[in-house]
């Protein structure tokens, strides 16, 4: 009995080392991609900061990328009103 259980056991845990590791592989692999991703967006959107003459269509551009890159386009009055009425904080509107 004791040797069923110590070879289901050795199976179980040789099975997850061999799922896991290629896992783990590709979250590194993925996570790199993302934090370029998230550098280059840093860098595109605080290039507004720097005296440089840029051509109003790249402005255009970059407003348009700092509103998604600091997420504006969600509607947060909806969560702060849910939280205040739950808090019974008075509303700043």
């Amino acid at each position: 009995m004791l040797e069923a259980i110590e070879e289901t056991m050795s199976v179980v845990l040789t099975t997850f080392s061999s799922v896991q590791i290629p896992i783990t592989f590709f979250a590194i692999i993925a996570l790199k991609y993302i934090w370029n991703l998230v550098n280059v967006l840093q860098f595109v959107v605080f290039t507004h900061y720097w005296n440089v003459n840029l051509p109003p269509n790249v402005e255009v551009v970059i407003t348009k990328l700092k509103y998604v890159a600091l997420g504006e386009f969600i509607p947060y009055d909806w969560l702060f009103s849910k939280v205040e009425s739950f808090l019974a904080v008075p509303s700043t509107n």
